[in-house]
């Protein structure tokens, strides 16, 4: 009966199944299986129904990122067009702090993480909103390691850029604990909410800002409604995220967070970004996704929040990305694009 393969369940001990049986019966093992089956399939029901029966009681007490249009009392009021950035060193982020027209910054930690004091007081002096993304992958061996070195800097941040749904209940303990409290949230697009329940539940039950799924086609975000969400509209997006380590698997591991690049069978070259202190690779696309010469159809779902991202890119390209999308997209400027870029999945989506 303890054998419960590949499950949601285990058993910690035989001692705690107890089975009551007359003498001198015999069940056979094809019974046994069938009896297991029933009883796990009986128990998920019954935690699915208490789960849709507390309704979301498990929220996380932070801020809401979402705006004013949230208040059905308020629909007639828009928020302001605006643009976030994520930046992924110190030479964008001293650009982008000093463009007057982004106020948040998304901050991704890994080419931080060596100077964390220098961040510190980045963060603590200027007038701008900080948030800090989360890794990509973030295992449970991977908190006490978290803990540890960011614990303390996790206080000084806005808010947190969350990419899978365990970063989300990490840092709800926190809050539990007092060590954070009254931060903003924001799901990244791996966070599934391709439809509107999915979208319902994240947004109500966990009060988060969403990030718009970068699969789905503008056909699709209509049915969708992205008007509350934030769309990223431009970014080296990556192809794929893995715990094989290229550097590793070829005996060259330094755990010095190092930029290789793989050719793929077009002779087109990927770069690859070691994420060391979390052991894993983000393996980029070979062109950067720009969607400026959309504004129109963006325009037509509604979507006032933009966001830039930033991996590669030198302070020139970065001040000249920054004003080129601030110009189309808050001053409505007609604005052209020569860039060599990808329009994603925005025309055909993936299904």
């Amino acid at each position: 009966m303890g054998k419960l393969g590949n499950t949601q369940f285990k058993i910690e001990s035989a001692d705690d199944i107890n089975v009551e049986l007359d003498d001198n019966l015999f069940i056979t093992m094809g019974e046994l299986n069938e009896l297991r089956r029933r009883s796990i399939d009986d128990l998920t029901e019954i935690i699915l129904q208490n789960s849709k029966s507390h309704n979301c009681t498990n929220k996380m007490s932070m801020n809401t990122e979402k705006t004013n249009t949230d208040n059905k009392n308020d629909t007639a009021i828009e928020p302001e067009k605006c643009i976030s950035v994520l930046v992924s060193d110190f030479e964008q982020l001293n650009t982008v702090i000093a463009n007057g027209n982004i106020d948040k910054i998304y901050i991704e930690l890994d080419r931080f993480a060596q100077s964390i004091d220098n961040l510190k007081d980045v963060i603590t002096s200027e007038n701008k909103s900080f948030y800090l993304a989360m890794p990509r992958v973030f295992r449970m061996d991977d908190e006490t390691f978290f803990d540890k070195r960011y614990d303390k800097l996790l206080r000084l941040f806005d808010g947190f850029l969350i990419r899978n749904i365990e970063e989300y209940f990490y840092l709800n303990e926190k809050v539990k604990d007092n060590i954070i409290n009254d931060k903003k949230i924001v799901f990244d697009y791996n966070v599934y909410s391709w439809n509107n329940e999915a979208k319902k539940v994240l947004s109500e039950c966990c009060n988060a800002l969403l990030t718009v799924p970068v699969e789905l086609n503008r056909k699709e975000l209509a049915v969708r409604d992205i008007s509350k969400d934030e769309l990223i509209v431009y970014g080296l997006m990556p192809s794929m995220t893995t715990a094989n380590c290229v550097l590793n698997t070829c005996d060259k591991c330094r755990h010095n967070n190092d930029v290789v690049e793989l050719k793929d069978r077009t002779n087109q070259y990927m770069n690859v970004k070691c994420i060391c202190d979390y052991c894993y690779n983000v393996i980029y696309n070979t062109k950067p996704i720009s969607l400026l010469k959309f504004k129109s159809d963006i325009d037509l779902l509604n979507c006032r929040q933009y966001r830039l991202e930033f991996t590669f890119e030198t302070k020139e390209e970065v001040k000249d990305i920054i004003e080129r999308y601030t110009d189309t997209f808050i001053g409505n400027l007609d604005v052209s694009d020569n860039s060599d870029s990808t329009r994603g999945h925005f025309n055909k989506g993936v299904m």
